[in-house]
């Protein structure tokens, strides 16, 4: 391109843009071609009759976006032949950071002694310090005064687990999280505690909760942040009655007592356990206490602004920075085109250390990140909507403590506009550790009930493996998922499955093909729980969708679709995936959906105009005629749904029992479905091949 400038955030002296004397800032170069173009004024888009592109060069280094962010609008537009890029010099990392830097000299390590140097008496710090974390008159753990830095603490947490505003620390760019016992990876069973709470106890009062192993001896706390992570049953399942925790959240408490016992009081406690149900159950793990304090960990002491870090190797703490800004890039202003910067490309940087999400994309076309790396965020990686031709080409996306990336709208459902979007050959990794939630996934597309659609768009060639939340979440129509791989996902929940579809009956042409699931099995501590673990869930609706080709191994189960309309699910391998109360490795279910599923969809779309009314006919009459039916007065669901016309041919059970079964029949129905399956089924096969009805399938 004709206009190439660079930035160095480190470089002091003339700024002439030129790789010698390089900018110092990301808005000067943006300025800088908003002034070769003679776009400086709001609203002036047009590019210029010699307009080759634009290319920013970012030189090693760290970027600084904890006080502001760094946004693009119509001025800093591209063209599709000729975009502008921003990327990495040849053998730089540049890094995008809304973390706020803290001086090394900041960290004050705790002693018993009087204080000299880089030392502070912290008594109420050294009370509850374990002796592991203590030599002499010593100690491993440094504090910092968050307070002095004038930065704003946050909050400790949000509601319902949300990761909305809170501080936590990076240490070389890798986030620290905060102490736990029992200590320990989240997936391993002794990292956690079962637990009972109080039959009876209303939903946001003061908890009595049971544990049923010993709690560790000297913990009566109070004074500090104390925090609960886990998830609770919201009912039992007969004919075990265990429980199924499927919600994992942070919820602060303000102290337990208990020493030694196994009854622990929960004071001031306003989790979403849902308690109120009798014997409630769970498993959980007490977070943020200096009594648990382990090397690598922090206690973060919320309210007096005390931030204590047990660094490895017990060396004073240094390169380390606190996560500070929501959002450090913003693409364009929600809802208004007019504004979206289009066709602007990144490569080969860093965005990390925000609170909230990365970067906000809106309404642009032609975004591309190549070779990007979204990593150590307290609350979401980058978040879009109403994009087109969005690209993740090559990128990572790690160590985030909820969503790794949010796609809410792309291209137009109600049209059935598809958005060209694609997510390629990238990685998702160690995601959705912090919270989990209807709408979390490693890769959301849209949001479940009514809150984004997308349609048009592509997830293939990608790796997901060990994330704590689903990999893929879809909501929407015209999605394709093929060729990657899924490993060691949703690690946490009783319930769940690396592809989940989001309950939708408009949710039309779903591609999930040559796939490889690989050990999506449910937590040690959920093995009782009566869900299970699949490698696709189509829950409530899945119609004119294929599954094909996948091939499932050590998976909890495979495959359910509970209700949906002319899907084909075909030459698929199963090879130990029955491991579940269901005993076989596919699902084909009746399902009751929620009132949301279905209302605000056929409301929204005209269902009777194309051109649904030309592509996809028979969508309206999954209501009125006859897959949706009133089903009332039964908890939480309004309208029941059966699978119909599905077809089930050549797939391949290579162990277990079982291929499939039923479930769900209601006295009185009238099953349709007509399923093809191999003479293979250790069932009762038509020989040869065939079709029967569902309603009278063995069960195993």
């Amino acid at each position: 391109p004709s206009i190439v400038y660079y930035v160095d955030p480190n470089y002091v002296g003339t700024e002439t843009g030129s790789s010698a004397q390089p900018f110092n800032s990301l808005a000067e170069a943006r300025d800088q071609i908003r002034a070769d173009t003679s776009r400086t004024s709001d609203g002036v888009s047009a590019l210029p009759g010699w307009w080759d592109g634009a290319k920013v060069v970012l030189k090693d280094g760290v970027y600084d976006l904890s006080a502001t962010r760094f946004t693009l609008d119509e001025r800093d537009r591209g063209s599709a032949a000729y975009p502008v890029l921003y990327v990495a010099d040849t053998g730089a990392t540049p890094v995008f950071t809304g973390a706020h830097q803290v001086s090394d000299s900041a960290w004050k390590r705790i002693v018993l002694d009087t204080p000299v140097g880089n030392e502070v008496n912290d008594s109420s710090a050294w009370a509850r310090m374990p002796a592991a974390a203590k030599s002499g008159n010593d100690s491993f753990v440094y504090r910092l005064d968050v307070n002095a830095l004038s930065i704003d603490k946050g909050s400790i947490i949000g509601d319902y687990g949300a990761a909305r505003d809170y501080l936590m620390l990076l240490d070389s760019g890798a986030i620290k999280q905060w102490s736990a016992w029992p200590a320990g990876a989240l997936e391993d069973a002794a990292s956690w505690v079962n637990m009972d709470a109080a039959s009876g106890t209303s939903w946001n009062a003061p908890a009595t909760i049971t544990f049923s192993e010993t709690t560790p001896l000297g913990w009566n706390i109070n004074g500090q942040n104390l925090l609960m992570y886990g998830a609770c049953g919201l009912f039992g399942n007969p004919p075990n009655d265990a429980p199924a925790p499927w919600w994992f959240s942070f919820e602060e408490v303000d102290g337990i007592s208990g020493s030694g016992s196994t009854t622990i009081s929960i004071t001031d406690y306003n989790g979403p356990y849902r308690v109120d149900f009798d014997d409630a159950r769970g498993f959980l793990r007490l977070c943020n206490a200096m009594e648990a304090i382990t090397e690598g960990a922090t206690v973060w002491w919320h309210t007096n602004g005390y931030l204590y870090y047990w660094p490895a190797g017990g060396s004073a703490p240094t390169d380390t920075s606190l996560t500070l800004n929501t959002e450090i890039v913003q693409l364009g202003v929600a809802d208004d085109p007019s504004q979206a910067p289009d066709y602007v490309h990144f490569r080969g940087i860093v965005f990390e250390g925000t609170r909230d999400r990365t970067i906000g994309i809106y309404e642009t076309t032609g975004t591309r990140f190549e070779s990007c790396t979204f990593r150590a965020c307290s609350g979401h990686g980058p978040f879009a909507e109403g994009v087109y031709a969005l690209e993740l080409v090559g990128c990572t996306v790690s160590d985030i403590a909820s969503t790794g990336f949010l796609i809410r709208t792309a291209g137009d459902k109600a049209t059935l506009t598809e958005s060209g979007t694609s997510i390629t050959t990238s990685t998702f990794s160690n995601l959705g550790w912090g919270v989990w939630g209807q709408n979390k996934a490693a890769l959301a597309l849209g949001e479940a009930d009514s809150n984004g659609n997308v349609c048009g768009v592509t997830v293939s060639g990608n790796t997901f493996q060990d994330c704590y939340t689903r990999a893929v979440l879809v909501n929407g129509a015209l999605v394709t998922i093929d060729n990657n791989t899924f490993t060691r996902v949703v690690r946490l929940t009783g319930d769940a499955a690396a592809v989940s579809d989001g309950r939708k009956v408009t949710d039309v042409g779903i591609v999930v093909s040559n796939n490889t699931f690989t050990d999506i099995v449910r937590h040690p501590r959920q093995n009782a729980s009566y869900g299970a673990i699949f490698g696709v869930y189509m829950d409530d609706c899945l119609s004119w969708s294929t599954i094909t080709d996948n091939h499932f191994l050590r998976c909890d189960s495979a495959i359910q679709v509970a209700s949906g309309k002319g899907t084909t699910i075909a030459r698929n391998v199963f090879d130990d995936c029955d491991n579940n109360n269901h005993a076989c490795a596919v699902v084909l279910a009746y399902r009751a959906g929620f009132t949301t599923t279905f209302d605000a969809e056929l409301a929204q779309y005209l269902l009777e105009d194309p051109p649904w009314s030309t592509l996809w006919p028979l969508v309206k009459e999954q209501k009125s005629g006859g897959q949706l039916r009133d089903y009332l007065n039964r908890f939480w669901f309004d309208y029941a749904g059966v699978n119909i016309g599905i077809k089930f041919v050549d797939n391949v059970l290579k162990s277990g029992s079982y291929l499939y079964r039923t479930t769900g029949p209601v006295d009185g129905d009238i099953v349709q479905t007509q399923l093809q399956y191999p003479a293979g089924y250790s069932g009762t096969p038509v020989e040869g091949g065939g079709s029967v009805l569902m309603s009278t399938m063995k069960r195993p």
